[in-house]
């Protein structure tokens, strides 16, 4: 496994049968071609009832807030910006 990829809707829905079927993280994870690591950790995330639709929902949200934060969208901040840059030269 060469790089990290998230886990799809299909694979979420799988780990949702297998786990159903009472298939241990180990048998999960090896007939998904993914790490023990990643199956137990998607089901600690959504550990009240495995939903795949709702894991990947989950996902989605997260995936659309991370990352850094703008600074300078904040127009006080750029205005102390511009003055300490451009007029102190």
């Amino acid at each position: 496994m060469s790089s990290y990829h998230h886990l799809t809707i299909e694979e979420r829905e799988n780990i949702y049968i297998m786990r159903h079927d009472d298939l241990s993280i180990n048998n999960i994870a090896d007939k998904i071609q993914r790490s023990s690591a990643t199956v137990s950790r998607e089901l600690k995330r959504n550990k009240t009832i495995y939903s795949p639709s709702k894991a990947h929902k989950r996902y989605k949200n997260c995936k659309i807030n991370c990352g850094r934060k703008a600074v300078l969208s904040n127009d006080e901040v750029l205005k102390i910006v511009k003055h300490l840059f451009l007029d102190f030269q």
